[in-house]
């Protein structure tokens, strides 16, 4: 699930790893992370892409305030790491493609 990869500049001898460690980073602060990487412009789109998956938690939080305040907890601790889990594999891939993009070679790490 977590795959490191190797990004390798064609025309350089540059190297960028994203290894395991990239994937708490990018789950954490999404947008940021694609910034700090050089993801560029891409970085808009992990911003999107973290703002729609907050207020998707907000509205899970709205939704379940129906239910008994256990029940509520239960979903809540549930959903917030699956979440982040989603935006961390969601982020890498986007600042997989800003790479690509620029005529970068992505590999998996061996």
């Amino acid at each position: 699930m977590f795959s490191p990869y190797t990004l390798e500049s064609r025309s350089s001898v540059r190297r960028l790893t994203v290894g395991r460690w990239s994937y708490l980073w990018a789950g954490l602060f999404g947008p940021l992370y694609v910034l700090s990487k050089g993801g560029g412009w891409y970085a808009l789109q992990a911003l999107a892409l973290s703002v729609g998956l907050t207020l998707l938690l907000v509205a899970l939080v709205a939704a379940t305030s129906y239910i008994a305040a256990f029940q509520q907890v239960v979903l809540v601790c549930i959903a917030v790491p699956i979440v982040l889990v989603f935006q961390a594999v969601k982020t890498v891939n986007i600042l997989k493609t800003s790479y690509r993009r620029r005529g970068w070679r992505v590999r998996m790490a061996d």
